[in-house]
């Protein structure tokens, strides 16, 4: 970052660059290959980013997603950037459902039990980054390969995890996964370039017509209801996925949701016979 649009830039590790060759040294790493138990897929290759900030208020960064499939098949994602404590942005783990962060903050004991843990590194490769099972409890950090200690800021979003001697500062939040899941989530950078990702299942009662198998689910709607409410907040969760939508019998409406995965570009709810259903939306 830098207080100047020339420069210098530095990064999280006090690191100028320039011009250098070996830049894959410098800079902030915020986030790469990686997976979660919740994913159907390895994420792969994140790319093509911009970032900006909204009317709201609020951060973002945009870019194309590839998947561990053996195809060259991608999706656009947006995600929500927060600063941490010393104001340096890190990226939430899931894409954006219009969530915003806590007014009246965590304590403590609010952060405990199991979270799936993925450091993305440093590094700029096809290495796959896997979640680790952590368990955090009284400010203890263990479980996993590393151990360490883990402080929340009272009554902010603000923690900070120390591994193995390493600092991470972050931002504590709640989010909805891939698969619909309720999700408890930080985000921390450290000043060895890296990124700490953290997601802890939530134990809330979902309702019906939000509730998905993780990997696909049909759901059957009476054709009245193509101009409800809950049809048009179906449509507005296309980042998160595919829906396909086709006629039966010209009585019904159908819609197939595969979570995480999908054509988000195609956001027709024009009626479609069922021999056409095949070109609507991806598998």
């Amino acid at each position: 970052r830098s207080e100047k649009p020339t420069g210098p830039y530095v990064d999280v590790a006090g690191n100028t660059l320039e011009d250098q060759d070996d830049h894959f040294n410098y800079g902030l790493k915020m986030m790469g290959n990686y997976t979660f138990p919740s994913l159907n897929y390895t994420y792969m290759a994140p790319g093509g980013q911009s970032t900006f900030q909204d009317d709201d208020g609020k951060y973002y960064i945009t870019y194309h997603q590839r998947f561990d499939d053996g195809t060259e098949y991608h999706e656009p994602r947006v995600h929500q950037m927060y600063t941490n404590e010393d104001g340096w942005f890190v990226a939430a783990p899931f894409a954006t459902m219009g969530e915003t962060l806590s007014e009246k903050g965590y304590k403590k004991s609010d952060v405990s039990g199991t979270f799936y843990v993925v450091n993305h590194g440093t590094d700029i490769s096809s290495k796959i980054r896997e979640a680790e099972a952590y368990t955090f409890a009284d400010g203890k950090v263990t479980g996993g390969e590393k151990s360490g200690t883990y402080e929340v800021k009272e009554g902010t979003d603000y923690i900070t995890i120390t591994l193995d001697g390493v600092v991470y500062k972050g931002v504590l939040m709640e989010m909805t996964d891939e698969a619909e899941n309720p999700v408890f989530c930080f985000s921390a950078v450290g000043n060895c370039k890296e990124t700490l990702w953290g997601v802890q299942k939530i134990k809330k009662k979902v309702p019906l017509h939000r509730r998905s198998t993780g990997i696909s689910r049909n759901i059957w709607a009476d054709a009245s209801m193509k101009d409800s409410m809950w049809v048009k907040t179906l449509k507005s969760r296309m980042l998160m996925g595919c829906v396909q939508m086709w006629w039966k019998h010209s009585k019904r409406l159908r819609f197939r949701y595969c979570a995480g995965r999908g054509d988000v570009l195609r956001t027709s709810i024009t009626g479609k016979t069922e021999s056409d259903r095949k070109r609507t939306g991806r598998k």
